[in-house]
């Protein structure tokens, strides 16, 4: 990924991916007009596109991807104890973890962007492996998805929940320390219940992605600021890798 900057000051995000060659690319054609259209809040916006081509047989060699530029960079960079120096798409250097209210703001921008690629358009483009490090954060710290071409499963929205309730879900985590003292019993109860759901062995009974929005908005009405109790700072997430 790199940054650009426009003849007007403004900056951009440039993604570079290799094609093969002869391989086809007719589809990735299509995918590329309609991710060209695709606009919503919590998706990072494709702006535009440009193609390299091979000088031989001037077939398409590489294409360049310009997209919205999110100056906070990842949500991950905002929440992890591991990842504290400077993205290199931000444009400042993070001194702070984010609040509990604003965790669950960026998990609803999440699943609200989740859900209009399920239900907004036809045929649906989905996210699949949902991963922290491709959630972004625009200047206002609203949550913008940049990866979005796959068919997404529950368990991936379990995860980065469990990310932005724990310190690091690649290992077991109690209840981050900087959102002990910020958020009410309800409102974390409410967000490990449906971050569990997500997790859930059996795919049948993981939530719709509504369901999960639908949490995520109670648990943000519900939140009084009241400390958790030991108990439930005390509670481990086990995510399998």
């Amino acid at each position: 990924m790199y940054r650009g900057q426009l003849k007007d000051g403004s900056f951009i995000a440039i993604r570079c991916l290799k094609i093969k060659r002869n391989h086809s690319t007719q589809h990735f054609m299509s995918h590329v007009q309609l991710l060209s259209k695709l606009r919503h809040h919590h998706l990072v916006s494709a702006l535009g596109h440009c193609f390299g081509y091979y000088l031989d047989d001037s077939s398409v060699s590489r294409v360049f991807l310009v997209f919205e530029y999110a100056p906070n960079g990842t949500l991950r960079s905002w929440i992890s104890v591991c990842s504290r120096s400077p993205s290199y798409l931000a444009e400042k250097h993070i001194s702070q973890k984010l609040t509990w209210a604003q965790r669950i703001a960026a998990a609803t921008g999440v699943a609200k962007g989740v859900q209009f690629l399920q239900t907004g358009i036809v045929p649906g483009l989905f996210s699949n492996n949902l991963k922290i490090t491709e959630i972004l954060l625009d200047q206002n710290l609203a949550a913008k998805i940049s990866s979005y071409n796959l068919p997404l499963l529950a368990e991936y929205m379990g995860k980065l929940l469990a990310s932005v309730i724990a310190d690091d879900a690649s290992r077991n985590s109690v209840v981050d320390p900087v959102i002990k003292s910020s958020c009410s019993n309800k409102s974390l109860k409410t967000m490990m219940d449906i971050c569990c759901r997500c997790l859930h062995e059996d795919p049948l009974d993981r939530p719709s992605i509504e369901d999960v929005l639908w949490h995520l908005q109670f648990a943000r009405q519900v939140q009084d600021g009241s400390p958790i109790s030991p108990i439930l700072s005390r509670l481990k997430l086990t995510i399998k890798q």
